[in-house]
């Protein structure tokens, strides 16, 4: 899977708090949004979130990789400079 697009993934699913609504707001399926999750925590081997029936929660490693990834989906703020 796509690294980056796991990772915007991810970022989705803690600000909606559920794989279900995460997956309306990107219009996947919930399956792809388990999929790009246990990707990711397969790639970093943690476990990011804690699922149960009702709701996820974050993890401390979750919560520190969310703001990795947020740093790196943001777009950039400074001017860009191209090399010659």
């Amino acid at each position: 899977m796509d690294a980056l697009a796991s990772m915007a993934v991810c970022v989705c699913v803690a600000e909606q708090g559920a794989f279900v609504v995460a997956a309306e707001v990107l219009q996947i399926s919930t399956t792809m949004v388990t999929n790009h999750v246990r990707s990711l925590e397969s790639r970093l081997d943690a476990r990011l979130v804690e699922r149960t029936t009702r709701r996820i929660t974050l993890t401390p490693v979750g919560a520190a990789y969310l703001v990795r990834c947020r740093a790196v989906l943001a777009p950039p703020t400074g001017p860009i400079v191209s090399s010659p």
